[in-house]
């Protein structure tokens, strides 16, 4: 599996790279960056184990990282 990082996850470019990363069978969501004034921040991605979070540090653990 291949573990992405989204950040700018509730926008709408990620959104769609969400969607795509939950229809995918060879890469894994890892991370997913908002804002600190997100309201998704704290919160579960949907249909992951992943929360939505401000820190840039979740992103070490991906091995490829999308967004703005």
């Amino acid at each position: 599996m291949i573990k992405v990082g989204v950040v700018g996850a509730s926008g709408r470019t990620g959104r769609c790279v969400l969607q795509a990363l939950r229809e995918s069978d060879t890469c894994l969501l890892q991370a997913a960056v908002v804002s600190p004034q997100s309201p998704q921040r704290g919160h579960l991605v949907d249909g992951s184990a992943v929360v939505y979070s401000e820190s840039l540090d979740v992103l070490r653990s991906c091995y490829i990282v999308t967004g703005k």
